[in-house]
C-alpha cells in the first residue's frame, strides 16, 4: 500500500519561493506519493549522495577569467524537493572577490527525468530549466544586478547547456576619487588642487552555450562552448574549451581556456568542495540520478569592465588670507578666434584682456605666443589694481620661469604649466610697432614679467 506524504506549511514557504519565480500556479498543499519520489539513497555502488543529509553546503573558488578580473570565492547550498521522476530546487550562494567585493547568486529550477529515444547512447536524460538573479559589487563600489535563465540536458554520455544573463543596468559611474594635493591644474578661469579619477563600469549581457562529453568511463567531461557579450556600444563573441569532473566524490575540479574580443585570452581554474557529500564506494562514476543534486553549471559573476578617466577636482585654490578663488585669464596667440579667456578657450589677442579681467587677476600669456601689430594681435593693455601680467616660458638665460602664488590650501606653489613642457618653450613676444600710446598702462601693485 502506498502512503501519502505531504509538505506542511513550514516546507511550503520554501517551495513557494521557487515555484513563484516560475510563475507556475500550484495548490496551497503540495503532496507526492512516497513511492514515486526519487529515493533517498541507492543500493548500487558509486552513489555520490546520502539523501538523508539534507541540504549540502559547497565551497567554491575559481581564478580570474573572462568576465572577472580576479578570483572569486563562494559559499552556497542547494535544497532539493523530490517529486515523481523530477525535482524542484532552490540554490543560493554568497560570493567574494578582492576585485569587486561581495555578491550573490539566487536561483530556482525544475529537473525531470525524460526518455530520449533518438539518442541511443543516452536513452534517459535529465532536462532542467531555471531562473536566476545575481548581484555584484565592483572595485569602484558600483553594484549591479541581473536576471538570467538556464537550460540543461544532462545524459550519461553528453550534456547540453544554454545560459543567459541580462543586467538591469548597463553602465554606472563611480564617485570621484581625488588625487593627492600638490598637483594644481587649470579649469575655466580658476586653479584647482589637482584631479579626480572617475570609473565607468559596464555590465555585459552574456548568452553562453556548450556541449560536454564524458571522458571514458570517468566522472569527468570535456567541453566546448561559445558565448556572446553585449555591453551596448561594445560587444563581441568568444569560445571556451576545457575539462571538469570529480577528483573524488566530494571534490570537483575544472580548467578552461577562453578567448574573446573584450577580455582576450584567459585561463580559469576552479575547485568545489561539497561539504557533507558522501558515497558508498569510491567508484569512478555514479548513476544519472545522482546528477539531480549537481549545481547548475553557469557563471557565478556578472561580466564587467572598468574604464578610468580623469577630470579636474572640485577643490578650488583660494588666495591666502581671503576666501577668493584665484582668477586667471589665459591668452594664447595660437588659439582660435572668439575665445573667452578660460583655460579651455583662451583669448588669441591682447585686446580682450581688460574687459574679461578683474582686480588681482593673473593674466597668463602662454609660451610661444607672438603678438604684433602686423597680425593684429597686439593692443594697448590697461591693468587694474593688483593684476599680474606674466609670460610663461624661459627667461633670457634659457631657464624656465616659475610664477608663484600663495594659497590657503597648498601654501606657496608655482603656477602649473598650460601643457607638458610649456615652461621650457620660448617666452611670449609682443611687438607694439604702430600701436599708439603706451603698450602697458599700470595701476597699483602690478607685476609685468617674462616677455620679449
Amino acid at each position: 500500500m502506498r502512503t501519502l506524504t505531504c509538505l506542511w506549511p513550514s516546507k511550503m514557504l520554501e517551495v513557494a519561493l521557487g515555484i513563484g519565480l516560475w510563475a507556475t500556479g500550484m495548490s496551497s498543499l503540495l503532496c507526492a506519493q512516497s513511492g514515486d519520489v526519487l529515493p533517498g539513497s541507492y543500493q548500487n555502488s558509486g552513489s555520490f549522495f546520502n539523501r538523508q543529509l539534507g541540504t549540502a553546503l559547497r565551497f567554491n573558488y575559481h581564478t580570474q577569467g573572462y568576465g572577472t578580473q580576479d578570483g572569486v570565492v563562494s559559499l552556497g547550498a542547494m535544497k532539493v524537493f523530490n517529486q515523481e521522476g523530477a525535482t524542484w530546487f532552490l540554490d543560493g550562494q554568497g560570493t567574494l572577490s578582492n576585485d569587486f567585493g561581495g555578491g550573490f547568486n539566487l536561483g530556482a529550477g525544475y529537473r525531470r527525468l525524460t526518455n530520449a529515444p533518438l539518442l541511443a547512447f543516452d536513452p534517459r536524460r535529465i532536462t532542467g530549466v531555471g531562473f536566476w538573479t545575481d548581484g555584484q559589487s565592483t572595485a569602484a563600489d558600483n553594484f549591479f544586478t541581473q536576471l538570467g535563465f538556464s537550460f540543461e540536458s544532462l545524459g550519461d554520455s553528453v550534456d547540453l547547456r544554454l545560459n543567459g544573463a541580462f543586467p538591469l543596468e548597463q553602465t554606472k559611474l563611480s564617485d570621484p576619487v581625488r588625487t593627492a594635493f600638490g598637483a594644481p591644474t587649470y579649469g575655466g578661469n580658476e586653479i584647482y588642487s589637482g584631479t579626480e579619477t572617475l570609473t565607468t563600469d559596464t555590465a555585459y549581457s552574456v548568452v553562453d552555450g556548450e556541449i560536454a562529453a564524458r571522458i571514458l568511463d570517468l566522472e569527468a567531461w570535456a567541453f566546448l562552448g561559445g558565448y556572446h557579450l553585449d555591453g551596448g556600444a561594445d560587444d563581441g563573441g568568444g569560445y571556451r574549451v576545457g575539462v571538469r569532473g570529480y577528483a573524488v566524490p566530494d571534490l570537483a575540479l575544472s580548467l578552461q581556456v577562453a578567448d574573446d574580443d573584450i577580455y582576450n585570452t584567459n585561463v580559469m581554474f576552479g575547485i568545489t568542495w561539497f561539504v557533507g557529500r558522501t558515497h558508498r564506494a569510491n567508484t569512478p562514476r555514479g548513476t544519472i540520478l545522482d546528477r539531480f543534486r549537481e549545481p547548475v553549471v553557469r557563471n557565478d559573476f556578472i561580466a564587467t569592465t572598468s574604464i578610468q578617466s580623469t577630470q579636474i577636482s572640485n577643490d578650488v585654490l583660494t588666495e591666502q588670507g581671503t576666501s577668493n578663488a584665484f582668477n586667471v585669464v589665459h591668452v594664447d596667440s595660437s588659439a582660435a578666434a572668439g575665445g573667452d579667456g578660460t583655460f579651455e578657450n583662451p583669448f588669441n589677442s591682447l585686446a580682450g584682456i581688460q574687459a574679461a579681467s578683474q582686480e588681482d587677476s593673473i593674466i597668463l600669456v602662454h609660451s610661444n605666443s607672438d603678438f604684433n601689430n602686423v597680425n593684429g594681435l597686439a593692443a594697448n593693455i590697461v591693468l587694474q589694481d593688483g593684476q599680474r601680467l606674466v609670460g610663461e616660458g624661459m627667461d633670457a638665460t634659457g631657464n624656465p620661469v616659475v610664477h608663484t602664488i600663495d594659497s590657503n590650501e597648498l601654501g606657496t606653489v608655482g603656477l602649473p604649466e598650460t601643457a607638458v613642457g610649456a615652461s621650457e618653450l620660448a617666452r611670449p613676444t609682443i611687438d607694439a610697432t604702430g600701436v599708439a600710446g603706451n603698450l602697458v598702462a599700470l595701476a597699483n601693485n602690478n607685476e609685468v614679467n617674462n616677455f620679449t
